[in-house]
């Protein structure tokens, strides 16, 4: 996927020594929750990333030129044990989480320009290991292209509609025209009469002699 990178960021890339970073946000409904891969603490784009130094891990990142749902696993090592539980009730599955890549200065804090996106989407499962004091929990992020081979689950009817418009009575008669016969027309001409399909399909038309 191509990218607009700065001439900042595109000189410190091209330079002798080359430090790379990665900064992970994960969009939580108790808040954000920020981390990137080195050592202390780095604020960039109003948020605070903890670092995890040889603690963290990121899985390979693929990008390919087909359409294709990929996904990234996000390793965090040494997590004492009691924050363990406040993971676990943390309702975290759909939630979104967002990578980026950056470049940091000889002294491996400062950033080089802003960080670039490689990779957003949602958190599909949460593994932990326990180890005794420490654990090890590994979270699996499936690209945000994953809901184009979902089905949909939105239905035509009252109910369906107003769970997202509550004040939306657009649908409120469709069960009732499933059956409803009206009358095409008027005088002493041919009639035709609309009847309403069973299968909520489009009405069939059936004609009506007049005598």
């Amino acid at each position: 996927m191509p990218r607009t990178l700065s001439s900042e960021f595109l000189q410190a890339a091209n330079a002798g020594v080359v430090i790379p970073a990665l900064f992970v946000k994960f969009f939580l409904d108790s808040g954000p929750v920020c981390f990137w891969s080195g050592i202390g603490f780095v604020e960039w784009g109003g948020n605070k990333f903890a670092g995890t130094g040889d603690m963290g891990e990121v899985s390979a990142i693929d990008e390919t030129k087909k359409l294709s749902a990929n996904n990234v696993t996000l390793t965090l090592s040494g997590v004492p044990t009691h924050l363990i539980a406040v993971t676990m009730e943390e309702k975290y599955r759909g939630r979104f989480c967002r990578i980026w890549m950056g470049l940091v200065g000889e002294d491996k804090v400062t950033l080089i320009d802003a960080p670039y996106q490689i990779f957003a989407g949602r958190i599909d499962t949460i593994t932990i290991t326990d180890g005794g004091e420490s654990s090890t929990i590994a979270a699996t992020v499936e690209s945000c292209m994953i809901d184009m081979a979902r089905s949909g689950e939105r239905r035509y009817t009252d109910e369906d509609q107003k769970q997202l418009f509550p004040d939306d009575k657009g649908l409120e008669y469709v069960t009732a025209i499933q059956a409803l016969e009206v009358q095409w027309g008027y005088g002493e001409g041919a009639l035709s009469t609309i009847v309403g399909g069973s299968g909520g399909g489009i009405p069939r038309e059936k004609k009506v002699m007049a005598y």
